[in-house]
């Protein structure tokens, strides 16, 4: 069976490879976390230790000349190697929500069930019931820091968010409907929030191309389906466009069957793993300059991908309850953790640094490092119980009220 029909059944939820996938999330989402948190608190990269380098990581000056953040992972450039390790979980991220929405989707086409509007129902409910509270939270932290702290952190003087559009209403606007990186920036200190532009584009792209290519027998359908696809990837830029191909890959996983034999899939899943991980050391050894960023995104996204077709193919149920309490944990706290850890981390670095002099990597200050990542955590857990936990509870709320049926599932 494909794993787009083990996918669609009740029963997927309750196998080894439905926990694998909840763990893989997590663990991503916990990944940018210490990834940011490093930038902030130590002076030396763990990615430079990684591949037998150290020394501190300087800041270079902002752009001014940028007006928006048309450049992809503009934040993270501000960090000298930064970006590298942040964006491999982005990269995860982008594949798996290509088979879990993307091929959810595809399954609803075929079988003649998909509404537009009950998608987009489904699609913004789950974006929005935490991207609301984040935004809000984080003007909170960022005014917070500026002007109740008076933070001379370099970030806060680097981005001047008392002087620019960066903290006005326009521009939380824009980030409310995932135009940031296209029409303004990232709302505040939250540059995490330009990938979440590009997840949803790449919802509203991938049933256009669907329909335009033959879920629909009306010419004029395709035809307008096809120019209108045409016209979203041109007005969100090349590299929107660019990276939708990365989140193809998930749905390619989606469609493609579990053929391996069960005698062969701990030794193909352990072969993917280590594939996985020598194209993760060989991106930390030979870094990409910055306009090389795709290609390098592209391998790690093939190598993820076929890492993940592995994964699946685990069917039983022996996983460990604890494990499976924990992945699921982790997983559905994982959007909430992700929007909301930014601004949290730049002001408890404000708070904690009132010199701007960040902590030299020893073990005292990798203790003080994993106490600030558990307050954000907990922070963050707070905010999801709240918010997202009831994000099925709202969906279902919202479902009746507009009288469309859940043909999709909810992920």
């Amino acid at each position: 069976m494909s794993s787009t029909g083990k996918a669609a059944g009740l029963k997927f939820r309750d196998t080894d490879a439905s926990v694998h996938l909840d763990a893989i999330r997590g663990i991503a989402a916990v990944w940018v976390l210490v990834g940011h948190a490093r930038f902030l608190f130590i002076k030396t990269s763990f990615t430079n230790l990684l591949v037998g380098k150290s020394g501190s990581v300087a800041i270079p000056a902002f752009q001014k000349g940028e007006p928006t953040l048309t450049k992809h992972l503009r934040f993270s450039q501000l960090f000298e190697g930064g970006p590298i390790l942040t964006r491999m979980a982005v990269i995860a991220f982008f594949v798996l929500s290509g088979y879990l929405v993307g091929g959810s989707v595809l399954r609803a086409m075929r079988k003649g069930a998909f509404s537009w509007k009950g998608y987009l129902v489904q699609r913004l409910t789950r974006l929005w019931i935490v991207l609301i509270p984040a935004l809000l939270l984080g003007a909170v932290f960022d005014a917070s820091g500026v002007y109740l702290l008076h933070s001379p952190l370099r970030i806060y003087r680097i981005l001047e968010f008392a002087q620019t559009s960066l903290f006005s209403v326009k521009v939380f606007l824009a980030n409310l409907f995932f135009l940031q990186g296209i029409v303004t920036p990232c709302f505040g200190s939250n540059g995490a929030l330009w990938s979440l532009a590009y997840e949803f584009w790449y919802y509203i792209f991938f049933p256009l191309l669907l329909i335009a290519l033959w879920a629909s027998n009306r010419t004029r359908v395709r035809v307008g389906a096809g120019l209108l696809l045409s016209l979203l990837v041109v007005l969100c830029g090349w590299e929107i466009g660019a990276y939708f191909l990365i989140w193809l890959m998930g749905v390619g996983v989606a469609c493609f069957p579990l053929q391996i034999p069960p005698s062969r899939r701990k030794i193909l899943t352990c072969a993917s793993g280590l594939a996985l991980f020598l194209a993760i050391f060989l991106e930390l050894k030979f870094p990409m300059p910055i306009k090389g960023f795709f290609a390098a995104d592209f391998v790690i996204g093939i190598a993820f991908s076929l890492f993940l077709w592995t994964v699946l193919h685990a069917q039983g149920n022996g996983v460990h309850t604890l494990y499976r309490a924990a992945a699921h944990t982790l997983s559905g706290m994982s959007y909430t953790l992700y929007l909301l850890h930014t601004p949290m981390l730049f002001f408890i670095s404000a708070l904690l640094f009132p010199t701007g002099e960040l902590w030299k990597l020893s073990p005292v200050s990798l203790v003080k490092l994993f106490i600030v990542l558990i307050v954000v955590f907990a922070a963050s857990w707070l905010v999801y119980f709240c918010f997202e936990r009831n994000t099925a509870r709202v969906r279902k709320w919202l479902m009746l009220r507009v009288e469309v049926p859940a043909q999709l599932s909810s992920v």
